[in-house]
């Protein structure tokens, strides 16, 4: 373990924690967390499930509702799953976790492109995987292009992990990007792990398609991964789920039966609810996300010297804030001390230039700190002006 880095967007958040506690005026736009509170509907129905005594162990795939209701929401979106070929899991990480145990072995190559989700690296090292960066440009805003897939492929290649949209560029594949990536990945006989935990935060003007839809081959070779934390305020609760080949879905059991049980109880009978019952609140905190996210994509374009990618999803903005090739973390540390906001730096993500700016924060609180970055980014221009 002492091989594996600890989460940075985890560590800045502790210290934003700390600080605040000492009394420092601090704001946090760090961490990826939506600040409206769980729907009420969906924590009576956790309460009902107390009430009833669902409180034991469950099987290790989860309860069989949800994985119905699960099933029923990718028919929406023309995806076919029988409940045997999808389970419930600890958050989208759990998936994760369980899909790298279950198919990445020592030496074996999981393929990512920058900008990438920091703990996917942890999760292959765990398993004794050798995760592969391959580079995205930021004027293309950060997709993967065939070329570059291809040219990274070796002997050892066995995963594709595709997140989109992305974590933290926001970045979102069209139907036709997605299918030229498939056929390299087909041609490899890579399996692609999608990451589509933001498929419902989607604000751009082309509708989310998922990897798995574009054909039934590629859906025998694409595990698609998802969660109710983001869409559904419910972070905390730790559920996500999987899709996918029903050989691996079997495997991924029994590797989350060997190192988990199963997922929380309680949590998934809260998350069936959030499936299943009103998705106004699903609409309205996806638009409030987007709203704010625009916003202030809009205002970092707008700062001198700041270029920030086009985004079609989430709720991030990942503004380059110094040239190609140069690493930001040092600014960064210097924002939070001079001016009390918290940005993560984009070493973290592979993309070492840029910083990842979380726009799930009040809109009162967004203004602030896009307003104190502004003046740090601002002081920071003139120093290094003057210095040269």
């Amino acid at each position: 373990m002492s091989g594996v880095a600890p989460s940075a967007i985890l560590a800045l958040a502790a210290e934003c924690r700390r600080r605040q506690a000492l009394g420092a005026d601090i704001v946090d736009l760090g961490l990826g967390e939506p600040d409206t509170p769980t729907p009420a509907h969906v924590g009576s129905a956790a309460a009902q499930a107390v009430a009833q005594g669902h409180t034991r162990y469950t099987p290790p795939a989860g309860v069989a509702p949800l994985r119905s209701a699960i099933v029923r929401r990718f028919a929406q979106e023309g995806l076919a799953y029988a409940p045997r070929e999808v389970m419930v899991t600890c958050g989208a990480m759990g998936a994760l976790s369980c899909a790298f145990h279950a198919t990445v072995g020592a030496g074996d190559e999981v393929l990512l492109p920058a900008p990438y989700y920091p703990p996917y690296l942890t999760q292959i090292a765990l398993v004794g995987g050798q995760a592969v960066i391959i580079p995205t440009d930021e004027a293309d805003a950060f997709k993967l292009r065939p070329q570059r897939l291809r040219a990274a492929l070796t002997d050892r290649s066995r995963v594709l992990v595709l997140n989109t949209p992305n974590n933290p560029a926001g970045t979102v594949y069209t139907r036709a990007e997605l299918s030229a990536l498939a056929a390299v990945a087909l041609e490899a006989g890579l399996l692609i792990v999608a990451d589509e935990v933001y498929s419902d935060l989607v604000a751009g003007p082309e509708a989310f398609v998922s990897v798995a839809a574009l054909s039934p081959e590629v859906r025998r070779q694409t595990l698609v991964v998802r969660s109710v934390s983001k869409s559904y305020a419910m972070t905390g609760w730790r559920i996500g789920y999987a899709a996918g080949p029903e050989p691996l879905l079997k495997a991924m059991t029994r590797v989350q039966e060997a190192l988990l049980v199963m997922p929380p109880s309680v949590s998934q009978w809260a998350a069936l609810e959030a499936l299943t019952g009103p998705q106004d609140c699903l609409r309205a905190l996806a638009g409030s996300l987007a709203e704010r996210a625009v916003y202030a994509r809009q205002r970092l374009q707008a700062m001198p010297g700041v270029r920030c990618a086009p985004a079609g999803g989430t709720f991030f903005a990942f503004p380059a804030l110094g040239p190609p090739g140069s690493d930001v973390t040092g600014l960064c540390a210097s924002l939070l001390d001079s001016y009390g906001v918290a940005i993560v730096p984009g070493h973290a993500f592979g993309i070492p230039w840029c910083a990842r700016v979380s726009c799930a924060s009040p809109r009162t609180q967004l203004e602030a700190g896009l307003d104190r970055l502004e003046r740090g980014l601002e002081q920071a221009r003139r120093r290094d002006g003057h210095a040269a």
